[in-house]
């Protein structure tokens, strides 16, 4: 995922983001597991840890508070 370009007119924020549908659908899943199943049901249905899936999402959530502070600049300018 990648912010390409922010620009904002009439008082409205527009973002250019780069992102496959595959990345898309494995955040919302990711995310869906954290919530819903035990520590040993992730491990088991995805090979990967609680703390693992947990960085895959934090990655997304960082390239996203990128755009909201992008965003947040050209309001004030």
């Amino acid at each position: 995922m990648e912010v390409k370009n922010t620009n904002s007119i009439a008082s409205i924020n527009f973002a250019e983001v780069k992102m496959s549908v595959d990345e898309l659908e494995v955040f919302a899943a990711l995310s869906y597991a954290l919530e819903k199943l035990s520590d040993k049901e992730i491990e088991l249905k995805f090979g990967a840890t609680k703390d693992e899936i947990e960085g895959i999402c934090e990655d997304v959530r960082e390239t996203i508070s990128i755009f909201q502070t992008k965003s947040q600049e050209l309001a004030f300018t």
